[in-house]
């Protein structure tokens, strides 16, 4: 709106490193369409993947479209003004929250590969302990991927049999 967009601006400064982010990109069919986390998941795919499959999608938790988008977003724009410093010369870099998101457990990859539209799991993970548990008051996920998750949520549940050091993936062997 100001006129400040990187045609104006990188004739200024050739070296200009301007970073874009927005939920569906600066061109495209979308590109003039707003959108929070939530929409962002739909669009990428993500929200099919969540929760239980015998329920309608769920979002994920934490703002992991905003969260996911700023992370690629910092490191497209650390690549860019890497090739400034070798070439001289900047770039626009453009993030779009859906594309980023359509690329989480290779959704676009499987389907352009093997045509696999991939299903949400729910109740029917493989790795222990990851699933959802039914609760007096609802359900909750547990996404243990991390060496330090098992900890944290032992610490958290506070059960002495969890707290074992035996339980502990950190332990040297």
């Amino acid at each position: 709106g100001y006129g400040l967009g990187w045609d104006t601006l990188s004739q200024t400064n050739p070296g200009l490193v301007l970073t874009s982010v927005s939920p569906f990109g600066r061109s495209g069919l979308y590109a003039d369409y707003t959108a929070n986390d939530m929409i962002g998941a739909a669009m990428g795919g993500v929200m099919w993947m969540q929760g239980d499959d015998t329920m309608p999608p769920c979002t994920p938790p934490a703002d992991q479209g905003y969260q996911m988008t700023g992370i690629h977003a910092a490191f497209a724009t650390i690549l860019a003004l890497f090739e400034r410093d070798a070439s001289g010369l900047g770039q626009p870099v453009d993030v779009s929250m859906q594309e980023v998101l359509a690329h989480q457990f290779f959704l676009l990859q499987r389907y352009s590969t093997n045509w696999e539209i991939v299903q949400r799991q729910g109740m029917r993970s493989s790795i222990a302990p990851n699933s959802i548990y039914p609760c007096v008051d609802g359900n909750v996920s547990i996404s243990i991927f991390m060496l330090n998750h098992w900890k944290i949520i032992a610490q958290w549940i506070n059960d002495p049999t969890l707290l074992d050091p035996v339980w502990d993936q950190d332990r040297k062997s």
